[in-house]
C-alpha cells in the first residue's frame, strides 16, 4: 500500500554519522563521475534489505547510495541532493521518522525543497501511514516491497530516472481535463524556455514565479513531476543556486518529452 500526500491545489497555470556505499555498476560509476542522473539514498539497518532495493532499482540510470541508521541519512542528506530517499522506519538509534522530521527541519533553515522521502514500514495500518505523513514523509510503501508499487513512487518522484532508460513514466489524469491538456503542457514547455532563459540571466525573480505557477498546477492537472519540479526550482531560485535550477529544469524537460498520458 502507498500512501501519497496530497497535490497542492492551484488556479490555472500561467507562464511568465557515515554513510554505507555499496557496489556501484560501471554505469552507475560513469554517471556519478559525470554528475548525470538521479541520485537515491536507500536508508536500513539490515543490510539484506538494502541489498534488495539496490536489485529492484538497478535497471535504472541511478546513482544509488546506502546509510545504515537515521543518523547516518541525516548527513548524507546535508552532503548531497537527492531525487528520492526511500526511508526505513524501524531502525535503532534514529529512527526513519525522527531521521525525516530532522531533514525537513534543516531543508526549512537552507531554503531548500522538501527531497521526496518514501517511508518503509511492516506495518500497513492506516494510523502508521499516517505517521509517516506527520513525519515529513512523502509517501508509506509497506514490506514485503511491491516492485511495481516501487516503480511508480520513482516514476512520480525521479521521472528522469525512468527516462534515461527509456521507460516512459506515466501519467493518470481525469478524463474532463483531456481537452485542456495539451493547452497545458504547451505551457509548461514555453515556461520552460522562460526559466532557461531567466536562469542565464540571473533573474532570480522570473524563475521563483514561474516555479510557483508550476507547483500549484501540475498536481491539480495529475502531473505530479512537474509540481515537484516547480518546487525545486523554487528552492533554487530562492537560494539563487543555477547549478540545482537547472539540474530542474533538465528533469523536467526530461519529463515533458517522455511521459504518457492515460486519462481515466
Amino acid at each position: 500500500m502507498m500512501v501519497p500526500t496530497d497535490p497542492t491545489p492551484a488556479s490555472a497555470f500561467h507562464a511568465r554519522p557515515e554513510a554505507v556505499h555499496g557496489p556501484a555498476s560501471p554505469s552507475q560509476a560513469e554517471g556519478a563521475r559525470a554528475g548525470a542522473g538521479p541520485r537515491l539514498l536507500l536508508v536500513d539497518d539490515h543490510q539484506p534489505s538494502r541489498q534488495l532495493l539496490r536489485a529492484l532499482l538497478r535497471h535504472l540510470a541511478c546513482t544509488i547510495d546506502e546509510a545504515a541508521d537515521g543518523a547516518a541519512a541525516f548527513t548524507c542528506c546535508r552532503e548531497h541532493r537527492y531525487d528520492l530517499v526511500v526511508m526505513d522506519v524501524e531502525m535503532p538509534g534514529m529512527g526513519g521518522h525522527a531521521a525525516t522530521a530532522a531533514i525537513r527541519q534543516w531543508e526549512r533553515t537552507q531554503g531548500r525543497a522538501a527531497t521526496p522521502i518514501v517511508a518503509l514500514s511492516a506495518n500497513d495500518s492506516p494510523e502508521d501511514a499516517q505517521a509517516s505523513l506527520a513525519a515529513g514523509c512523502t509517501a508509506h510503501l509497506t514490506k514485503p516491497v511491491d516492485r511495481r508499487e516501487l516503480a511508480r513512487i520513482v516514476n512520480r518522484c525521479a521521472p528522469a530516472a525512468t527516462a534515461a532508460q527509456g521507460v516512459a513514466p506515466r501519467a493518470t489524469v481525469a478524463r474532463e481535463l483531456e481537452s485542456l491538456v495539451p493547452r497545458f503542457l504547451g505551457e509548461v514547455r514555453a515556461a520552460c524556455a522562460t526559466t532557461a532563459a531567466a536562469i542565464a540571466n540571473g533573474d532570480w525573480s522570473t524563475v521563483r514565479s514561474v516555479a510557483h505557477q508550476l507547483k500549484g498546477a501540475g498536481g491539480t492537472y495529475g502531473f505530479g513531476p512537474i509540481s515537484s519540479a516547480g518546487e525545486r526550482l523554487g528552492a533554487a531560485g530562492r537560494a539563487a543556486d543555477s547549478t540545482a535550477a537547472s539540474r530542474a529544469l533538465q528533469q523536467l524537460t526530461a519529463y515533458l518529452q517522455t511521459v504518457e498520458i492515460t486519462y481515466e
